[in-house]
């Protein structure tokens, strides 16, 4: 009897030790890793994934009839503990993901806007070089056009100098809108409800107007849909450029004459789901300011009987 009281008493010696030494040691751990372990996408989805065999497990192996009550309040407490921690890691799960979209879906803007500007330089590098070739030729000629007329360049020169700078040329704009004979410049249609074609996918059509009083020349135009879109087919004349996001298509168009709307592009869409879900339009031109558009988002409202989550909006994003 004596030594087996001693065993209790050494036993509970370690007990105690054991949560005066682990019990800091884990606060200290789970300051410090319980954040990354947390937000780790990967762990949170294997977790989500087992729970299930978790619960399979206890409802297959301990039938509930054969327990003694005490017993089987505690079983059942851990099948409602199971399930609620699954509902929770679920959630979880799915505000990590969207986190993640969100994030790729502006790397790939960035990504996209980067590459555009460097193409832009490109040309524009190459057109300033052929200017300052001209420029030179010009110089000369004004030259000896100078040495031969003297004084009467000079007065020529002064007359001219009274009528003041010319005036900065005006940027072209465009303006996007969904397809609708009755939208206007001031009033694009950027909202639709469309019904599927027998397959379950959107027939989506647009165009998009020169809203200037100057050319847009060299137009680039982006066409991005939402992160759970996929296109079904490729675009007629769009192309995914090397690098960009699935979910981008771009088009190089010619030039564009003031108030003239180009004619009706088409795309097919996929997306099994409730709720609205955008499209959003981007583009720059040779003189339209330099830069790349803001976002020209259009929302697209399914019209008939689908099936599961919320609306997919794309965020909007400045131009560089």
């Amino acid at each position: 009897m004596d030594s087996t009281r001693k065993r209790q008493t050494i036993r509970f010696i370690c007990i105690i030790a054991a949560l005066v030494v682990g019990c800091p040691l884990l606060v200290y751990l789970g300051r410090i890793y319980g954040p990354q372990v947390w937000n780790n996408l990967h762990l949170v989805n294997f977790i989500v994934a087992w729970i299930p065999a978790v619960l399979s497990i206890l409802v297959a192996f301990i039938p509930d009839k054969e327990l003694e009550k005490r017993v089987r309040v505690g079983w059942r407490a851990a099948v409602i503990i199971c399930g609620v921690l699954y509902s929770v890691f679920l959630w979880h799960q799915q505000t990590l993901t969207d986190k993640s979209n969100a994030e790729s879906q502006n790397k790939a803007i960035n990504d996209a806007v980067t590459k555009a500007n460097a193409h832009t330089d490109a040309q524009f590098s190459s057109v300033t070089g052929k200017v300052d070739g001209v420029q030179q030729k010009v110089e000369s000629v004004g030259e000896e056009f100078n040495s031969q007329l003297g004084k009467g360049l000079g007065d020529i020169n002064n007359s001219i100098g009274k009528f003041g700078k010319i005036d900065p040329p005006t940027p072209a704009r465009l303006v996007f809108s969904l397809w609708d004979p009755t939208a206007t410049i001031e009033g694009p249609s950027l909202w639709k409800g469309v019904y599927p074609d027998s397959d379950g996918n959107f027939p989506i059509e647009f165009t998009f107007i020169n809203a200037s009083e100057a050319t847009a020349d060299s137009i680039d135009v982006w066409i991005q849909v939402c992160s759970r879109c996929t296109f079904v087919k490729e675009p007629a004349g769009f192309e995914r450029p090397a690098g960009v996001d699935e979910t981008i298509r771009h088009r190089t168009f010619g030039s564009l004459n003031p108030g003239v709307n180009f004619e009706k592009i088409s795309i097919l869409v996929k997306y099994p789901y409730t709720g609205s879900f955008q499209v959003a339009f981007r583009y720059t031109c040779k003189n339209c300011g330099g830069k790349v558009s803001s976002n020209q988002t259009a929302t697209i409202m399914p019209l008939g009987f689908h099936a599961v989550p919320p609306p997919m909006r794309i965020p909007s994003s400045k131009s560089n």
